[in-house]
């Protein structure tokens, strides 16, 4: 991971985009804070299908079958 100001991205925006080529990661910074990150274009889909399995494992871990009591509701049976 490397990390760059804003003005020195701009002074050295061709190197950066082929070491994102080259599958690094590149910060953009303004003020400490990352506001931008560059990687190489395969890299988005792949933390998008990473995205979309984690939502559904979180979907699949808050569904309620119907018939079936929450674990809240036991507990306040209880």
């Amino acid at each position: 991971m490397k990390s760059y100001g804003v003005s020195e991205a701009r002074k050295q925006w061709s190197g950066l985009l082929e070491m994102a080529a080259g599958g690094e990661e590149i910060f953009i910074t303004r003020k400490g804070k990352v506001i931008a990150k560059i990687v190489h274009a395969d890299d988005i889909s792949d933390e998008k299908k990473e995205r979309e399995a984690i939502e559904k494992r979180q979907e699949e871990a808050t569904a309620h079958t119907p018939g079936q009591k929450t674990v809240r509701e036991m507990i306040e049976e209880a």
